[in-house]
């Protein structure tokens, strides 16, 4: 049970490239178990229980939002 800010934290190290949550998102509560050897999956996985936004550019940028 963590802010989605603090999940996105803890995955940023796992993560290539800028992983940037908005603030509106940041606050969503979420709870459960997520893979740190596939970023991108996880935040399938998020977007899929979430009512996210993931979007990335280049690869390089991946911003989160509240959809």
């Amino acid at each position: 049970d963590q802010t989605l800010g603090q999940v996105i934290d803890r995955l940023k190290p796992y993560h290539s490239g800028l992983l940037q949550v908005s603030t509106r998102a940041a606050g969503l509560r979420i709870s459960g178990v997520f893979n740190l050897d596939d970023s991108r999956q996880a935040l399938a996985a998020l977007s899929d229980v979430l009512p996210l936004a993931v979007v990335s550019y280049l690869g390089l940028w991946t911003r989160i939002d509240h959809a």
